[in-house]
């Protein structure tokens, strides 16, 4: 635009100048012809340029010339914004800074790429949790600290909820009469049930033998002929020298505790080893008291080493001083024999039944004589000196009791 000015007004110039030296000279001299130098422009201007045009100072040809050789080209960099143009870009910038772009009103997820980028549990804030996987291959999701909802919800849950501090009588004594008139549990009332029916059984409990024997006679059965020694000494372990008496005084009271425990009644014909006490007698005082069972606590001996194992003898269904008792004795032998080998694991050795027995045949009542173990074997005897073992001989004739009179817990 600056160098269409400077050419318009170059053209200009040399027209006035071509125009005023085509004039004819007045008569004035000099002086005239100065004048109309200095005013000719002036009407050459007035009757040839637009009402808008700007005057711009007259330039000769060198110096138009020169001023294209130092004007430098101009760039879009070198030019000065107007107001104009500062108005503009500050409008601009305030369009920007209000109205939002098209980028930015694009949702999030569009500018995520579709590779995601590797995670590495470091680069995973603290704070936040990472989401459940199916295969669990990250043991801190699993141990991870419960966040501020989850432990306000724990808490809520595991809150008490208040209780009024006061509550009226009536319902005080509403909850006493409903407590007072609940019945007992079905549990306890089975057991009190057991334990009164297990009272209304004796059992009469015999250790076997004596500290000293007394080889005194006395006659196997009511009116027999034949006779035996009232109570011997019995015999003795193999490897201990352990005697039978004092094995079986142990374990007869280890047995009286354990079926007092349950609710039975229990007498015993000595609790001592030093006494005389023959085998009619014992079997007297069971008669005498009524028991309901007569157990005699015995061990066995064998001249062959190798015989172990439990039996238990009653009377034969042919016993010549009373039948009657047979079915309740082989009865009550039986039962026995199978709670005691299913208690101990101990071999079966089945029932003996014999009629030359003193403490059966004088028995009116069921009466059994238990044969534990053999203290002629080795393991057998040391079965029976173990504590454990003895325990397990008691829980057996205690539960062949309760079979026996038909107690079930």
């Amino acid at each position: 635009m600056r160098r269409r000015n400077i050419l318009t007004a170059a053209v200009l110039c040399l027209a006035l100048l071509a125009s005023a030296c085509g004039r004819n000279p007045a008569s004035n001299g000099s002086t005239d012809t100065e004048q109309e130098k200095e005013t000719a422009p002036e009407t050459a201007k007035e009757a040839t340029l637009p009402g808008n045009y700007i005057e711009l100072p007259r330039l000769t040809v060198e110096a138009q010339e020169s001023e294209k050789e130092t004007i430098p080209p101009q760039t879009e960099s070198s030019e000065e914004p107007t107001e104009s143009d500062s108005a503009s870009e500050t409008e601009t910038e305030s369009t920007s800074e209000t109205e939002p772009t098209e980028e930015e009103t694009q949702p999030a997820a569009e500018s995520i790429p579709e590779t995601p980028p590797e995670s590495t549990e470091a680069e995973t804030p603290a704070e936040t949790e990472a989401p459940p996987t199916e295969t669990a291959s990250r043991p801190e999701s699993t141990s991870a600290a419960p966040t501020e909802n989850t432990s306000a919800a724990l808490t809520e849950s595991t809150e008490t909820p208040a209780v009024p501090e006061e509550t009226s009588s009536e319902t005080s004594s509403e909850a006493e009469s409903e407590t007072q008139a609940e019945p007992p549990s079905t549990e306890e009332t089975t057991a009190g049930q057991e334990s009164g029916v297990r009272a209304q059984y004796l059992i009469c409990l015999d250790p076997g033998h004596q500290a000293q024997a007394n080889l005194e006679e006395e006659p196997i059965g009511p009116g027999a002929t034949q006779t035996k020694p009232k109570v011997s000494a019995g015999t003795q372990g193999v490897n201990t020298g352990t005697p039978e008496y004092a094995l079986v005084l142990i374990i007869a009271q280890q047995l009286r505790a354990e079926l007092e425990s349950r609710g039975y009644r229990v007498i015993m014909t000595r609790t001592s080893n030093d006494v005389n006490i023959s085998n009619i007698e014992r079997a007297q005082i069971a008669n005498n008291a009524g028991a309901d069972a007569f157990l005699r606590l015995h061990c066995d001996n064998s001249a062959s080493p190798d015989y172990n194992g439990i039996s238990i003898l009653c009377k034969t269904q042919w016993n010549p001083y009373d039948t009657s008792l047979y079915p309740e004795c082989y009865h009550l032998a039986s039962t026995l024999l199978q709670t005691m080998t299913a208690a101990t694991g101990a071999k079966n050795n089945g029932v003996d039944q014999r009629d030359d027995m003193c403490g059966l045949n004088w028995g009116k009542v069921p009466t059994v004589l238990i044969e534990m173990g053999f203290l002629s074997n080795a393991e057998d005897e040391a079965k029976l000196l173990d504590a454990s073992y003895q325990a397990k001989l008691v829980s057996g004739m205690a539960d062949g009791l309760d079979r026996y009179f038909g107690i079930q817990d």
